[in-house]
């Protein structure tokens, strides 16, 4: 079978979405994390302070009004629960949101213990701390 050697190139994204100017960088470093598909992004671990029923989940729950109000301050690209003792329990998520940049955890934190209570679930304990990929 043919083939070739290549000579150019590196594992990098096409473009580096993390910088002004949307320039071809060198090669990255370990550690960074690289999204080809889109913008850069954040990521925030979100532990709403005690275990999340499934209840809480449907329309008017708590996980509704957290999803809510972290779009009122940047765009969840993707989000995953997590389950800590059983299936119907959760008490932890995390997020990936964009613009890079364009919250804190700190933000976050407390635009969701602003809630209160929501549904009989009670928000003030929340905690956000920002994460890394697959951390």
């Amino acid at each position: 079978m043919a083939g070739f050697s290549r000579v150019n190139g590196d594992a990098g994204g096409v473009f580096n979405f993390d910088v002004s100017g949307y320039t071809n960088g060198s090669a990255v470093g370990t550690g960074v994390t690289i999204n080809p598909q889109g913008p850069g992004l954040d990521y925030f671990a979100i532990d709403f302070g005690a275990n999340v029923t499934n209840a809480q989940f449907q329309s008017g729950g708590c996980v509704e009004a957290v999803n809510r109000t972290i779009q009122q301050l940047t765009t969840i690209a993707t989000y995953e629960i997590q389950a800590d003792h059983t299936v119907s329990t959760v008490r932890s998520s995390k997020y990936a949101v964009y613009p890079k940049g364009g919250t804190t955890a700190a933000d976050l934190q407390t635009a969701i213990r602003a809630l209160g209570t929501v549904n009989g679930y009670d928000l003030s304990g929340a905690t956000v701390a920002a994460t890394t990929f697959g951390a």
